[in-house]
């Protein structure tokens, strides 16, 4: 596709809480970007928002900006209704953008659907967080090479992938947390070299971040998620500086979905002690 007709998409959100909990304040959002009608938690004060990408997938050149931004005390989750896909490419790049500033205190649970990249495509997704003191963030980036159900594989194109999470000082210091990149340049070689992705499909990360994680709780993490039925070597979980950070490889989104979020329901229930609502959507 031409630059001409390429898509723009821009979400930009800001979250503040009051007497009926949380509510968003600034809503601006550009085609195809989208949000629905939030609900509320009754008993918590949180505000759950889900963002809508109306295209249903992106082609080259297309571009998603998203920025989110949680006032003081602020609780939110936001997700998506379905998988983002990306398009084959003739050389333009697809890119996708999302910056999360949290203020002191708030908490945010970010969940979006995988992204399914098809054959050919040229993908880059960069994820940026900014973490006041005493503030929270969990969120996972799930990505599906190829549509496998139809036979395909990942063997051309390209896919980079940039995630940050930097603690804010009181002065406006920066401090990082976690800075990841990944890069598929060669994804033939890469995706079935046992030092790559070993013949695997979809890989996933889950963060877990805004709070130490001593050894033993992470241990009492691991053997929780194991007895669920999350094994290696499909997953495999470490301790950050102010967190846990979850991998998985493997062949299935889903099964990277409902183990993610059984680590999550645990960490809020037992590491930062608080409550949990699950999406309707994450049921369909």
């Amino acid at each position: 596709m031409n630059k001409s007709t390429s898509w723009t998409g821009i979400a930009r959100l800001r979250f503040t809480p009051g007497e009926q909990g949380t509510r968003p304040t600034l809503v601006y959002t550009q085609a195809p970007l989208k949000v629905q009608r939030s609900f509320y938690a009754s008993d918590s004060g949180l505000c759950q928002t889900v963002l809508v990408h109306t295209a249903g997938g992106m082609v080259g050149g297309d571009r998603l900006l998203t920025e989110l931004l949680l006032e003081r005390e602020a609780q939110v989750l936001i997700t998506t209704p379905a998988a983002q896909k990306v398009y084959g490419s003739l050389g333009e790049t697809s890119e996708q953008v999302v910056e999360i500033t949290l203020r002191g205190g708030s908490c945010l649970d970010y969940f979006p659907l995988e992204t399914i990249v098809f054959n050919q495509a040229q993908f880059r997704q960069d994820t940026r967080v900014y973490l006041a003191p005493h503030s929270y963030f969990s969120g996972w980036e799930i990505t599906r090479f190829g549509r496998t159900a139809r036979g395909e594989r990942f063997t051309e194109g390209q896919w980079r992938s940039s995630l940050e999470i930097w603690q804010v000082q009181p002065d406006g210091t920066k401090i990082p947390l976690w800075i990841d990149r990944q890069h598929l340049l060669d994804p033939s070689a890469l995706l079935q070299s046992p030092f790559g992705l070993d013949a695997q499909s979809v890989i996933g990360n889950l963060l877990l971040v805004g709070q130490p994680v001593t050894n033993d709780q992470k241990q009492n993490l691991v053997e929780t998620w194991q007895a669920a039925g999350y094994q290696s070597p499909q997953f495999a979980c470490t301790r950050t500086q102010q967190g846990l950070i979850a991998r998985y490889r493997g062949t299935s989104s889903q099964e990277a979905r409902q183990g993610f979020l059984h680590l999550w329901q645990t960490w809020k229930k037992t590491i930062v002690q608080q409550p949990v609502w699950m999406s309707r959507l994450w049921s369909v």
